[in-house]
């Protein structure tokens, strides 16, 4: 891009860029698959940490040397995080959209 304006000197583009961001993720008609997803992905989320747990349990200090090991810790910590923050987004979402409906756009 920067050879464009070398070409031009003195000129300016203007430029406009609208980004949106959907409050209601669940407003389309794919919502019951996709909440059907979230809930299996979460239960073989909790399915894997039980196993990960008597594994740990299993080799005590010794599951902590595996490189594979620490990789599924962080799969499942990564998890999580993801979790939250879509919990996070839907109550920050939810207060934002409460909060015009009762007081506009002052």
């Amino acid at each position: 891009m920067s050879n464009l304006y070398s070409h031009y000197p003195g000129t300016f583009f203007a430029h406009m860029s609208l980004q949106s961001l959907h409050l209601y993720p669940f407003t389309d008609g794919w919502h019951p698959f996709v909440l059907a997803a979230e809930a299996i992905y979460l239960l073989f989320l909790l399915y894997y940490m039980i196993l990960q747990a008597k594994l740990m349990r299993k080799q005590r200090w010794c599951y902590f040397h595996s490189k594979w090991n620490l990789l599924e810790l962080t799969i499942i910590l990564a998890s999580w995080s993801a979790l939250a923050m879509f919990v996070k987004r839907a109550i920050l979402a939810e207060r934002e959209i409460q909060r015009y409906w009762n007081h506009g756009e002052e």
